[in-house]
């Protein structure tokens, strides 16, 4: 189980050119903001094609620019949670959750599941998400944590092969912050599946991490387990990225 990818991208005068590869646990993109790790999720969902490259998740190819191979985002089975969680505002809770299944503007399942398959689904998740009460409630009418809450449900509804977090905490306030996170920490363990968490606050990195790559302007410039980047930093910009020494 695992990532590996290796990606070259010039958009806007920005040069993105990363190679890297991570086992199944969680691993964190971690840099300062405009470095190149949201595109890296965004070329990983299929949402946005390399220059140049190639990127395989679970064993399974979705890109190579050198044999043509560019596998459509609805079928790379990722589940995706956006920084600003991304629910749709005109739907209720329960269905922003269901709607992680649906396919195509008529709303049509995935996977051959029926209408009633998906209710249950859906049902199981709001009571695995601490949701029950407010599954008829619009997202402007919950907390941060109750919108990250759902955006998560929904991007884990379908079983993805990997999920992705982009800077899943940021808009929340430090007492939820520390609740999210042990949600995510939960989820991870509940639904085995590899995680990829993009964020620029080396807590998260320490409080929820296996494996830290570490980007700047575009570029990887250390990678290892949280141990490894605090023991023995890669020179004055890792240390001033971390905070430490």
């Amino acid at each position: 189980m695992g990532v590996s990818l290796s990606l070259k991208k010039e958009i806007n005068g920005f040069e993105l050119d990363v190679e890297w590869a991570a086992g199944g646990g969680l691993t964190a993109l971690f840099g300062f903001s405009g470095s190149g790790k949201t595109m890296t999720l965004q070329m990983i969902a299929g949402l946005m094609d390399p220059d140049q490259g190639r990127i395989e998740v679970n064993g399974r190819l979705f890109f190579d620019s050198r044999s043509g191979v560019s596998v459509k985002t609805r079928h790379r089975r990722v589940g995706y949670v956006f920084q600003d969680y991304a629910l749709i505002p005109h739907m209720t809770v329960e269905q922003n959750i269901g709607f992680g299944l649906a396919r195509g503007s008529r709303y049509t399942w995935s996977s051959g599941m029926s209408s009633s398959d998906v209710r249950e689904r859906v049902s199981e998740l709001i009571d695995q998400f601490s949701l029950s009460g407010i599954e008829k409630s619009y997202p402007r009418e919950i907390s941060g944590g109750q919108r990250q809450r759902v955006a998560l449900a929904r991007a884990l509804i379908g079983h993805p092969e990997m999920l992705m977090l982009d800077e899943p905490f940021s808009a929340l306030d430090l007492p939820v912050r520390r609740q999210a996170q042990a949600v995510i920490a939960e989820a991870r363990e509940a639904f085995d599946v590899p995680v990829i968490l993009v964020t620029h606050d080396f807590s998260e990195v320490r409080n929820l991490a296996d494996e830290v790559i570490v980007y700047s302007a575009g570029r990887v410039v250390q990678t290892g387990t949280v141990e490894n980047i605090v023991e023995d930093p890669a020179g004055e910009l890792i240390k001033s990225l971390t905070g430490i020494g």
